[in-house]
């Protein structure tokens, strides 16, 4: 075999690095909202997404989730282009981040939980938040009985609040909503604190969600009916969060809805099957990879952003690209 010269393997080797660099780049947001406390980073002040926004018309083209899988259909991919898109569903998408999206003209999917509209309380991971980590005065210990199982935590200080913060989100996330609904509503009790929802903090409304659907640059897409960890669910409960959300949302919104996003990214080889055999064409994981020809349009990756300033952003969309 004959050997390579330097000169040759510089250049094969850059050949080489630039087809695998990343062709896409789906970005994951929440909110547009200036928050106080944000334990999840989910949250990015205006201020910076009109930042994002500008960078991003100006250096990169921005595709629609249905874009993106006509060229993912004809595998051909162009390159460096980012797509958009929010999950759950907070109200501040249509007050906050559709002004913006239509001022720069830029497209973006937003995934609704379809159980959370017209709630008259938060996202549960809210509401432990602002019940354990807001400033006020609470009780000195925690007791709080979660499916006949005592949990007890000391509440004396920032860093006991944290603690008590994190342990009692791993605990409640995998429960079905009744269950954590009962542990929460005494927590609300231990604290005092009064479960209607805060207005920078709630879900859409309906009316809300079909004002925003009249977009032009806003594509909506289902995220589950309750949020919950699909792949240690049955089979039955699967197929009912899964199906129960893209059937509401087109109930209310006279059109399909084709698009889904795995609630915290969890999944199985089944619940794939599920969303497939639902008639999505296209869902969303929260593996950090970005999307290249041949990507299985029902697991493609995302990568999250925080509440970075403009030169922040465009540093972390250019680490994104080199994956």
């Amino acid at each position: 075999m004959r050997p390579f010269k330097a000169s040759r393997l510089k250049r094969w080797l850059a050949r080489a690095t630039a087809s695998l660099r990343c062709r896409v780049i789906i970005m994951m947001y929440h909110r547009v909202f200036e928050a106080s406390s944000d334990p999840w980073q989910l949250s990015v002040s205006p201020q910076h997404f009109a930042e994002h926004l500008e960078i991003l018309r100006r250096h990169y083209p921005v595709l629609s989730l249905h874009q993106l899988l006509r060229f993912l259909k004809d595998a051909q991919l162009p390159k460096r282009a980012v797509v958009l898109t929010f999950d759950d569903g907070y109200a501040d998408n249509l007050w906050n981040a559709k002004p913006l999206l239509e001022k720069y003209e830029l497209p973006a999917t937003v995934f609704i939980t379809s159980g959370s509209l017209d709630s008259p309380t938060e996202f549960w991971w809210d509401d432990l938040e602002r019940t354990l980590l807001q400033p006020k005065t609470l009780p000195q210990h925690l007791q709080l009985r979660v499916q006949d199982r005592l949990h007890e935590w000391p509440i004396t200080s920032p860093d006991d609040r944290q603690h008590a913060y994190m342990a009692l989100h791993q605990t409640l996330q995998p429960l079905r909503p009744s269950d954590r609904n009962l542990a929460m509503n005494d927590l609300f009790a231990w604290a005092e604190v009064d479960p209607v929802a805060r207005p920078d903090y709630r879900p859409l409304t309906t009316a809300e969600l079909i004002q925003l659907a009249q977009s032009e640059f806003v594509d909506i897409g289902a995220h589950s009916v309750t949020h919950p960890l699909l792949a240690g669910m049955s089979q039955a409960d699967q197929t009912a969060e899964i199906t129960g959300s893209r059937q509401k949302l087109e109930a209310i919104l006279a059109s399909t809805v084709d698009t889904f996003s795995y609630p915290y990214g969890n999944l199985s080889s089944e619940t794939v099957e599920i969303v497939k055999a639902a008639g999505f064409e296209i869902a969303l994981t929260t593996d950090g990879k970005a999307v290249d020809v041949g990507a299985n349009p029902l697991r493609l990756g995302r990568f999250g952003v925080g509440d970075w300033d403009g030169g922040k952003f465009k540093h972390r969309l250019e680490e994104f690209f080199r994956c």
